[in-house]
């Protein structure tokens, strides 16, 4: 029986190292596993690190190409807009140069309460006119009054006289 216990017990050893072993085996499974997901994830963030990266270098190639046509038109746009300006500044020089005519005709207006007495001066000479005007309306009534009369007297006078 030794024999047979000794297989017995090697086949026990054997077992026992064999479950050890798939143990094992399932724990390196797992860990293999764990570190497929890891290496999964950082090809994602990679992938997505390079994306950002080159939609960074899309944005900067763009930049790039506005500051080129920027520099490229930079002495056309530069000679246009001096003489823009230089037509502004002509136009303001202009406007002073009026503004400043204007401003001399302005200091010989009169001021507030000489304009109210002006005012009130001409209110006095248009009604004084409007009396004119009705007297010389009533003179004219009497002088077409008085040559009719006077029509009347000569033509008696004639009368007489023949």
């Amino acid at each position: 029986m030794c024999v047979q216990e000794n297989i017995f017990s090697q086949v026990k050893e054997d077992n026992s190292e064999i479950a050890t072993m798939e143990r094992q085996i399932s724990e390196v499974q797992e860990q293999i596993q764990q570190l497929q997901d890891e290496c999964q994830q950082l090809d994602q963030e990679l992938d997505e690190n390079k994306s950002e990266r080159s939609q960074k270098y899309r944005e900067l190639r763009k930049r790039e190409e506005t500051i080129d046509s920027f520099l490229s038109t930079f002495e056309e746009s530069k000679k246009e807009e001096l003489s823009r300006l230089e037509v502004l500044e002509n136009n303001n020089v202009a406007l002073l140069e009026k503004l400043s005519r204007h401003l001399a005709h302005l200091k010989q207006l009169p001021s507030s309460s000489e304009f109210e007495i002006m005012r009130s001066d001409l209110a006095f000479k248009e009604g004084e006119l409007e009396k004119s005007k009705f007297t010389e309306e009533g003179l004219k009534s009497e002088n077409l009054n008085l040559q009719a009369n006077l029509q009347k007297v000569c033509h008696s006078l004639i009368v007489q006289v023949y």
